[in-house]
């Protein structure tokens, strides 16, 4: 006769206050809206009255409408496949995020007070297999510090969620989420000589959107509570966060495709304006207009849509202005770095060139240096970035570490030494080639490119507006070889200014 051995039962989940406050707030979701969860800005039934009627005058395409309806419906998915999700995952924070406790514990303070972060309790084996009782999957995914990038708060650390390392970047379905961001040549393209920009920000930009409920047990983490540095409580972000992959193609859908269109389809804004995520441009050659178009604009997002603006960064039109890391100013026809981003990326560049070994997280924080410094040179000279690229491939995980080749250690100082040159600054000459026919190969066009940077930075502090270069003033730089000892010429005017 075989003997039964009691099993103790499992905890409820419904007794734990936070699983049941989740329960609640899926509830609401499923019985109302998205948009009806207490954190929820967005305003459900002006902003879809506003968006059909501009579908059926053609601003807004079927397609974005129809998406931004479903996750407004029943929340946005980032594109997770939760088919894909297995198991229960937990992992530890990073040593980053637990030095910079207080920092990092006053952001999540805020998302929980704004409702979009979910406190869940203190964390324990209780509420830990309540959890599991209550969903058949979950992650707890690892929370880091980064330094922010704004002068003003350079003491303070904002959190990173780390959704490549528990595999949810890797069950993104990213078929129709990928893009690329062309900002910085629309911004070129429009802002003409004499012409004025303002620019305004997005406040909160990605946690505007609610997140589906399916999603949510794939969005938890472990952080200490307020001031506390003993007791650790679960927390689960019901609204995007900064970390999925799914995230800026979804906002960029519901903000620029939809939102964007709808104040254009209402005659609210007729101005371009170029956008680069949440950064917001307008350009026109009257300072009045742009002015008035860009708050009207914001009183439009604020009374149909439901969606802010940070106006205490809100920067008047100006013909010198401040945007995506350049000054861009339209009577020279210049964009420059800011001189605090200059002498941080000359430093950066000159400790990374001289050590040994990077990890992952360097490689990417300097290769994103590199390609915006290559945006002051003549084009051609992306070609730089790419070793420092080549390094990065096999590489999954921010510590991996690989050896610096010399190729990347020669970009490093060659960018370097360019910046030293011509200050962070793209001049208004186009460059081209005399007779040239066609590209040379790769090896050879870097070689090119170095040097006709380095005489486009020392042509632009030229009176005459042109700079020639004979065959043999280039091989002071860098030896000849056959296709490029043709003569450079700058012409001052025509083509793209930029």
């Amino acid at each position: 006769m075989l003997a039964i051995t009691p099993i103790a039962a499992t905890p409820d989940w419904s007794e734990q206050p936070g699983l049941a406050e989740m329960a609640r707030l899926r509830a609401v979701v499923e019985s109302e809206n998205a948009c009806a969860l207490p954190g929820c800005s967005i305003k459900y039934n002006s902003f879809l009255t506003v968006m059909w009627r501009a579908v059926q005058r053609g601003f807004v395409s079927q397609p974005d409408a129809v998406c931004t309806a479903d996750g407004l419906r029943h929340g946005f998915s980032l594109g997770v496949d939760v088919t894909k999700m297995r198991g229960h995952r937990r992992y530890s924070n990073y040593k980053s995020a637990v030095d910079a406790a207080v920092s990092v514990s006053r952001a999540i303070g805020k998302r929980v007070e704004t409702g979009k972060t979910l406190d869940l309790g203190p964390w324990s084996g209780t509420l830990e297999t309540a959890l599991c009782a209550m969903f058949d999957s979950t992650i707890i995914f690892p929370m880091g510090a980064v330094g922010k990038s704004v002068v003003e708060y350079e003491d303070e650390k904002r959190p990173t969620d780390d959704h490549s390392r528990t595999g949810l970047n890797a069950a993104t379905d990213m078929a129709g989420l990928s893009y690329s961001l062309d900002t910085y040549r629309e911004v070129a393209h429009y802002l003409k000589q004499g012409y004025f920009m303002r620019v305004s920000d997005v406040a909160s930009a990605f946690p505007i959107l609610p997140l589906r409920p399916v999603v949510w047990p794939y969005f938890l983490f472990r952080f200490f509570r307020g001031s506390s540095s003993s007791a650790v409580n679960l927390f689960a972000h019901i609204f995007a966060d900064f970390g999925a992959s799914g995230t800026p193609r979804t906002f960029k859908k519901f903000f620029v495709d939809v939102v964007v269109n709808m104040a254009r389809s209402e005659l609210v804004l007729t101005l371009p304006m170029p956008i680069f995520v949440d950064d917001c441009g307008l350009i026109g050659c009257d300072d009045a207009q742009v002015d008035a178009e860009m708050v009207a604009f914001h009183q439009f997002c604020d009374v149909v849509c439901g969606v802010f603006f940070k106006f205490l960064k809100d920067r008047a039109a100006a013909q010198k202005q401040l945007m995506i890391g350049f000054w861009w100013d339209s009577r020279t026809l210049t964009r420059t770095l800011d001189e605090v981003k200059l002498l941080s990326y000359m430093t950066t560049l000159a400790d990374y060139a001289a050590r040994p070994t990077l990890t992952l997280r360097e490689m990417q924080s300097i290769a994103g240096k590199m390609q915006r410094a290559t945006m002051t040179f003549p084009r051609g000279a992306a070609c730089l970035v790419m070793s420092m690229f080549a390094l990065t491939v096999g590489l999954t995980l921010p510590w991996h570490r690989r050896r610096v080749t010399k190729a990347a250690r020669g970009d490093m100082w060659t960018i370097w030494e360019l910046l030293h040159l011509n200050l962070g600054r793209a001049s208004t000459l186009t460059l081209t080639f005399c007779g040239a026919r066609r590209w040379p190969p790769m090896h050879r066009a870097r070689n090119l490119t170095r040097v006709a940077v380095l005489f486009a930075a020392t042509a632009s502090t030229t009176s005459g507006g042109m700079a020639r270069a004979r065959r043999g003033s280039l091989s002071t730089f860098w030896r000849a070889t056959r296709w490029w000892r043709r003569c450079v010429v700058w012409p001052r005017a025509g083509g793209d200014a930029w």
